[in-house]
């Protein structure tokens, strides 16, 4: 396969997700060529960081002669920032237009589509803490994308060669669920976390301390689970059928963090069901545990 040709990039929205893609755009030999964002001080430091040529907060004007549109803004701005620039004569036919969105399809790019555009959504299947973090995280990571025939062609080629990442081809009406799941692996392993510390915290440990705790756990968890695969990463007492240790946890908890307890009784069933499709565990005490996480509390 022909390596892919380079593009002249324009960022419009210079945020952590923005930034990231612009950087490592910039170091795959592509050409910042402008970066527009809500905010002067976020645009010139993306600017900085990849020697764009041009910065301004009216994303109209840094389209002008740039082949590819990064539409790196909130989920909720796609659309009226893509019609903003569309009304103000901003897109050019040919230009590619890409945003970044998991939920959204490429169809909210319709008013760049009608002036000729290939459209298109890249969505990275990692979390964006910081934007120095994401760029050491993209490498190995999976991108859905989905969109116009060729825009997709050109993200075929641009996803492993610029961020070193796996193509996912979707559909964009079932972007919401893929979304879901990625939010699920992500924002929820927080409060997830969160939720454990302030169990922690209830045995009188600092906030710190119990979050120095919970890290190894987490990256064991996660090792497990690229090493063993699902579900034979699951482990715990819902695991082994140990029906009076989780009576324990369900006592305890209870007694102080009522909506903790809820949690971790509705996790509990979806931990029951992978434990019955792991095997192992007798059918009586299937039964017993999915009782006690089903029963309410007096």
């Amino acid at each position: 396969m022909k390596p892919l040709k380079k593009y002249n990039v324009a960022v419009i929205g210079a945020g952590r997700v923005g930034t990231a893609l612009a950087v490592m755009l910039a170091k795959a030999g592509h050409r910042i060529s402008g970066v527009a964002s809500r905010t002067r001080d976020d645009a010139e430091h993306c600017a900085k960081l990849t020697d764009a040529g041009m910065i301004s907060t009216n994303p109209v004007d840094v389209v002008v002669g740039a082949k590819m549109i990064l539409l790196t803004v909130p989920d909720d701005q796609i659309a009226p920032v893509c019609q903003s620039v569309a009304a103000n004569n901003g897109f050019r036919r040919g230009q590619m237009v890409i945003h970044a969105s998991g939920a959204l399809g490429s169809n909210v790019l319709e008013p760049a589509a009608k002036k000729g555009c290939q459209v298109a959504s890249m969505h990275p299947f990692q979390s964006f803490a910081t934007a120095d973090q994401a760029m050491e995280n993209l490498p190995g990571s999976y991108f859905g994308i989905e969109g116009s025939k060729d825009a997709v062609s050109v993200l075929e080629k641009l996803v492993p060669e610029a961020f070193g990442g796996t193509v996912l081809l979707l559909d964009e009406r079932t972007k919401p669920v893929y979304h879901a799941a990625a939010c699920m692996a992500s924002c929820f392993v927080v409060v997830l976390t969160q939720a454990s510390l302030e169990l922690l915290v209830q045995l009188g440990l600092e906030k710190e301390e119990a979050v120095k705790m919970l890290t190894p756990l987490l990256r064991g968890t996660v090792d497990n689970i690229d090493l063993l695969g699902l579900p034979k990463a699951l482990t715990g007492p819902i695991e082994r059928g140990d029906v009076q240790t989780i009576k324990a946890h369900l006592a305890s908890v209870e007694a102080r963090r009522p909506r903790v307890a809820s949690l971790y009784k509705e996790l509990g069933l979806k931990a029951l069901d992978i434990a019955v499709e792991k095997g192992g565990l007798p059918r009586d005490k299937v039964l017993e545990i999915r009782g006690m996480f089903e029963r309410t509390p007096k």
